[in-house]
């Protein structure tokens, strides 16, 4: 292993999860201060692109979405809820918004990922339940 490279996130909260992108260039960080952030990496630097305030709590998982499906990510927090935002590009830059939310959920989502080439997601609940989410 090498030399670790540090950053500061400027979370106000504990960081509860942290996830490459398919390209290992980007990061998304989810905090229990209710955002998630984007961070972009160049030459060995990191830098934060955006912050989305994705949860009115914490925010336990975020997921990157293969990039054959577009750019998105899911995030599931305390407030069961799960949200799926999307990337997309405005004339000053990129930016995210949410394209979906699954509301109404029997417990708290802890974690969840999208299967691979599909925006398929599989979510773990507190109750020890095992959820599949298709896109429409």
């Amino acid at each position: 292993m090498q030399a670790s490279i540090t950053f500061q996130t400027d979370h106000n909260d504990v960081i509860h999860n942290i996830a490459y992108d398919f390209y290992g260039k980007r990061v998304a960080t989810a905090s229990a201060d209710g955002t998630v952030k984007i961070w972009n990496e160049e030459c060995g630097s990191w830098t934060c692109v955006f912050t989305i305030k994705a949860h009115s709590t914490s925010v336990y998982k975020v997921s990157w979405a293969s990039p054959e499906c577009g750019t998105y990510i899911a995030t599931c927090g305390a407030d069961r809820l799960i949200h799926v935002y999307e990337e997309y590009t405005t004339s000053s830059g990129s930016s995210w918004r949410r394209v979906s939310s699954i509301n109404s959920l029997p417990d708290v989502c802890m974690s969840l990922e999208f299967a691979p080439s599909s925006l398929r997601i599989a979510a773990a609940f507190a109750d020890g339940v095992v959820r599949i989410y298709q896109a429409d």
